[in-house]
């Protein structure tokens, strides 16, 4: 009677090892397929976010860019200009061009010299505007900064 006990806890121990290994098996089929569902779904909506915002984005670019030659017609008006001797006087080239262009500025012994060699540093100059970093945007007062690195 002791043998038929022990064969049917081994059985039941047996049979019960083979349905969790089913269900494992199963939760992570079922797991695998969720997750490439799950992917293909988030592809297609990135891929429609894409077609959407480049359109968005491209017909709002044309939009500014239909605006600002309607400015520039208000401004730069031909009949105007056509009137006006010494057309140089308004539109010199290099004077606009240096005006729009963004320079960048090292720092030396004169100009921010706590910045010098700092990874911080960014030095750009804007619209005539020099912006010396993001913790110090006007740079820093004296000669060692905090937050100096290399």
């Amino acid at each position: 009677m002791m043998d038929n006990w022990e064969n049917n806890l081994i059985n039941w121990l047996n049979t019960a090892q083979n349905e969790l290994e089913s269900f494992c098996t199963q939760v992570n089929q079922d797991w695998l397929k969720s997750t490439e569902e799950w992917q293909t779904m988030l592809n297609q909506l990135t891929e429609e976010t894409e077609i959407i915002l480049t359109t968005e984005l491209n017909e709002f670019l044309t939009e500014v860019d239909v605006f600002f030659v309607e400015i520039v017609k208000l401004f730069l008006d031909e009949d105007y200009l056509n009137d006006v001797d010494d057309y140089t006087y308004f539109v010199d080239e290099d004077d606009f061009n240096s005006w729009l262009q963004d320079t960048k500025i090292k720092p030396n012994s004169e100009i921010n010299p706590a910045c010098l060699g700092c990874s911080n540093y960014h030095g750009q100059s804007y619209n005539g505007n020099l912006l010396v970093c993001g913790m110090h945007p006007y740079g820093w007062d004296g000669e060692t900064c905090p937050d100096w690195s290399e």
